[in-house]
């Protein structure tokens, strides 16, 4: 049929632009965002109302956000224990060392500190001290875990009176970066091709909890976070999961459109859709309204209000995009529960 100009609508903007910046590079998404204010700002001339730009943002993440935390797969992380020999001690310690790193999610720090007395050997727990979020913490043992630590103790041999649980190959106490090429060592015999370091485990650990509903705040006390805002920039929620929570909410398909449009633009989104997610299961059909939000936002005892704001705010901006292309759909006002940060402004 015959182009008319207006009736473009926002929402021709999104579909556009969604489909345009997938799978490009970040400049040319800046390009085509640009170009596409342009041509917005030129229908106004003409005398075309009604595209509004300012809830649905044409540019993509700052060059920081940029990255997507490198992880280990599964399958790769399996392949890692497999080559590791455990009927030797350098084998049986690199099995426990990786399985501390990637079933409980410490850092290769974190190992190295550990001693004979961090390992509850009659409850089946690890405490976790002198950690970079200089927080200590009590995790509990996997059976998988529990027994590899047990079979490496049994055959560790100290070349003095030391208390250290992992030992390097001339009897003493492991350091960091002897974790590290350890690891790196056990990923090369494994011919993993994707290895990203000892935090690709961390990084693991915190996506299977966040792809297995596990709220943000329980994964920051597991990871030793100060911060919940630094757990979410580890994890890359799957959009089905996100799908399929909100299966039942009527704002499914735009929820779907949200994410699909700011991925598109470069953003990981992850911390975002795993809040997202946790919304539309405390919904459960319901209409999701400014009360609703801060209800869903401020539920559970301990969260700091910082944590309960950035809740609430992903909702808010989410409900933007919607109100922006389907007006029925209800608007939140921002700021609620004041600001995101714990930072005192000097």
């Amino acid at each position: 049929g015959r182009f008319e100009r207006r009736a473009i609508t926002l929402r021709d903007v999104v579909d556009y632009h969604t489909s345009a910046a997938t799978g490009v590079g970040a400049s040319m998404r800046a390009l085509q965002g640009s170009d596409l204010r342009s041509y917005v700002r030129f229908l106004r001339g003409e005398g075309v109302e009604g595209i509004d730009l300012g809830a649905v943002s044409l540019g993509g993440p700052r060059r920081r956000d940029h990255a997507v935390p490198g992880r280990l797969s599964e399958d790769d992380y399996e392949a890692l224990l497999a080559s590791c020999d455990t009927g030797t001690e350098r084998g049986a310690r690199d099995v426990a060392m990786a399985l501390c790193m990637g079933d409980l999610g410490l850092r290769a720090c974190d190992v190295a500190r550990l001693t004979l007395d961090d390992v509850g050997w009659a409850d089946g727990t690890l405490r976790v001290h002198d950690s970079k979020s200089k927080t200590g913490r009590v995790l509990p043992l996997g059976e998988r875990t529990g027994r590899a630590l047990e079979r490496y103790a049994l055959m560790r041999r100290a070349a003095g009176p030391t208390r250290a649980l992992f030992l390097n190959t001339a009897g003493s106490p492991i350091t960091s970066s002897q974790v590290q090429t350890a690891m790196s060592l056990a990923a090369g015999r494994a011919g993993i091709d994707a290895y990203h370091g000892t935090h690709g485990l961390r990084r693991m650990v915190a996506t299977n909890m966040a792809n297995a509903g596990v709220d943000a705040k329980t994964m920051a006390d597991v990871l030793g976070h100060e911060r919940v805002d630094t757990t979410m920039g580890y994890v890359r929620v799957r959009v089905a999961n996100l799908r399929r929570v909100a299966a039942n909410w009527p704002g499914e398909e735009m929820v779907g459109r949200f994410v699909e449009y700011k991925r598109a633009l470069g953003f990981d989104f992850s911390g975002e859709a795993q809040r997202l997610r946790s919304f539309a299961a405390y919904l459960g059909g319901n209409e999701a309204t400014e009360d609703a939000a801060l209800a869903w936002a401020t539920q559970g005892a301990g969260h700091p209000r910082s944590y309960q704001a950035q809740r609430y705010e992903t909702a808010r901006r989410f409900s933007a995009f919607a109100h922006a292309l389907d007006p029925s759909f209800p608007a939140m006002r921002p700021g609620l529960l004041g600001s995101t940060s714990d930072r005192v402004v000097p």
